[in-house]
C-alpha cells in the first residue's frame, strides 16, 4: 500500500510540472547556434529532445526569437527543419504567447496607440521633425504600459518603419499594434 501512494505522489508531481519548453517550440541552442523544434518537452530533469540537436540541457536553450533577440538572426537552421517549420506555421514571432491573452485594460491600451498612429497620419506628430516616429514609438510604448529599455524603443521604431506604405503612412491598425508585444520585452 505504501508503494501504491509513493507511486500515486510521484505521478501526480510529474503531471503538475510544466517544464520550460513545450512540444512544437522553437528553441535556439546558444551553444551551437541552431534552431531546433521540441520534440519531446522539458522534463523535470532539466532536458528536452530537439530535431536539430536532439538531447539537450534546458539552460543552452532559449525561445527562438530573431526579431527580439538580435544573437538569433544569424542562427543556422536545418532544410528539413526550415521546411517543417514552414510547411506547419510554427514560427510567428509576433503571436502573443498562449498564457498572455489581453486584458480589457489592454484592449484601451490598444485603441489608444491606434489614435496616436491616427494622429501621426494626419500630421500632428510634425512638431518633433526628423523624430517624429521616435517619439511616436514613445508614446505608443507608454499607452501599451512598455518599459523603454532594452531595445523596446528600437525595435519599436523598426516596426512601424516597416508597416509603412509608400507614402510614409503606418496603419492604423489594432493588428500592428498588438504586435509590438511580442517584439518587445515588457
Amino acid at each position: 500500500m505504501k508503494h501504491i501512494k509513493e507511486f500515486e505522489h510521484f505521478v501526480a508531481e510529474a503531471k503538475s510540472y510544466s517544464g520550460k519548453f513545450k512540444i512544437d517550440d522553437l528553441v535556439y541552442n546558444k551553444r551551437t547556434k541552431t534552431v531546433g523544434i521540441v520534440r519531446m518537452g522539458d522534463d523535470k530533469y532539466g532536458e528536452v529532445k530537439t530535431d536539430a540537436d536532439g538531447n539537450v540541457d534546458v539552460d543552452e536553450l532559449e525561445k527562438y526569437n530573431p526579431i527580439k533577440n538580435k544573437h538569433q538572426q544569424n542562427a543556422k537552421v536545418a532544410p528539413s527543419t526550415e521546411k517543417e517549420i514552414n510547411s506547419r506555421g510554427l514560427f510567428n514571432p509576433f503571436a502573443l504567447e498562449e498564457n498572455k491573452s489581453l486584458t480589457e485594460a489592454q484592449k484601451y491600451d490598444i485603441e489608444a496607440a491606434v489614435k496616436k498612429i491616427r494622429d501621426f497620419n494626419r500630421g500632428s506628430y510634425k512638431k518633433y521633425k526628423d523624430g517624429a516616429v521616435e517619439q511616436l514609438a514613445l508614446d505608443i510604448l507608454d499607452d501599451l504600459r512598455i518599459n523603454h529599455t532594452g531595445g523596446n524603443v528600437d525595435d519599436t521604431i523598426d516596426h512601424l518603419g516597416a508597416s509603412m506604405d509608400g507614402d510614409d503612412r503606418i496603419p492604423e491598425d489594432q493588428d500592428l499594434v498588438r504586435e509590438i508585444y511580442g517584439i518587445t520585452s515588457a
